[in-house]
């Protein structure tokens, strides 16, 4: 795992092979794994970047209407800069949250947003 500077890291987090970049805020007991986390990104509390398939099968990373095989069956999510993540959400594997996004609190988030 990877923390940038300025960051805050909230009571109880769990951090996995992760990549937090510059100026990023996870909110307290929440678990990010093999994710990569943009600049200026607020994670509320309670999240989860879920890290692989029910079934153990490779995480697909969705592109619109494509999909992309990773070849990995543990990969989380890409989360863009500026992003705004509400407290509760669950973050499925290989979803991809574009910069500047805002997602309401607790949700089951996927794909690509």
């Amino acid at each position: 795992t990877s923390i940038g500077s300025n960051c805050s890291i909230g009571y109880g987090v769990e951090l996995k092979n992760c990549v937090i970049l510059d100026s990023s805020q996870i909110g307290r007991l929440s678990f990010v794994g093999d994710s990569v986390i943009g600049e200026n990104v607020d994670v509320g509390a309670g999240c989860m970047t879920v890290n692989r398939n029910v079934d153990w099968k490779k995480v697909q990373v969705k592109n619109g209407k494509t999909a992309f095989s990773s070849d990995l069956k543990k990969l989380g999510a890409f989360i863009g800069d500026d992003v705004t993540i509400g407290a509760g959400n669950t973050i499925q594997p290989g979803t991809v949250v574009l910069p500047g996004k805002t997602l309401s609190a607790c949700y089951s988030i996927a794909n690509k947003i």
